[in-house]
């Protein structure tokens, strides 16, 4: 069979000595000492998150009597109780009780969920669930939060008094999965530190 035009120009080009690609000077590459110690590697176990069935704070065994004396009243009690109850950040009393059923906690997966707040004080917390939607147009949803704890697992070597201080970390996403550009939402709720 006769060979086409096309079977012999693709010969004569592969005969053809190629151009050689000219070197373009580039920067090196850092030595390995001028970049940080990375963070070591981890793996993380998913498990579910495990909570005990909300008791009352006074144990079975205990009886409340009413103090009728000069000093409290009757009513002291349950005036003390509100009085106290109203000075506590029950946004925050709420978030520290839960993971101190989890300690070892790291984050929280929860697509499409709630986010457990660190306070509803600061601009995240009022701005949750409203958080901006995407680019797309799409709602944004929660899908993950970092718990304190993933403070002290990234700094376990670290002997500083400088770190971290952030109370949690809060990811949305799009619900259109848009893989666009700004897809991901992040709120950093700082850790109230006394003097700032």
């Amino acid at each position: 069979m006769p060979q086409t035009f096309a079977d012999k120009a693709r010969i004569a080009a592969d005969n053809e000595p190629k151009p050689k690609p000219t070197a373009e000077p580039s920067e090196p590459w850092p030595e390995t000492t001028a970049f940080p110690a990375p963070y070591p590697s981890y793996h993380i176990d998913a498990d579910k998150e495990y909570l005990e069935a909300e008791s009352s704070d006074i144990p079975s065994n205990v009886r409340l009597e009413r103090s009728d004396d000069a000093e409290g009243g009757a009513g002291s009690t349950a005036d003390d109780k509100a009085a106290f109850e109203s000075t506590m950040d029950k946004t925050f009393q709420r978030f520290a009780d839960r993971l101190s059923q989890n300690p070892e906690q790291v984050l929280r997966y929860d697509y499409g969920g709630q986010p457990l707040l660190y306070s509803k004080k600061d601009a995240v917390g009022k701005a949750w669930p409203r958080v901006p939607r995407c680019k797309c147009g799409g709602e944004r949803l929660f899908e993950l939060q970092l718990t304190p704890h993933a403070i002290t697992e990234l700094e376990a070597d670290d002997l500083s008094l400088e770190g971290m201080d952030w109370g949690t970390v809060i990811l949305a996403v799009c619900s259109n999965d848009c893989n666009g550009n700004n897809e991901e939402w992040v709120g950093v709720q700082w850790e109230e530190l006394a003097g700032k």
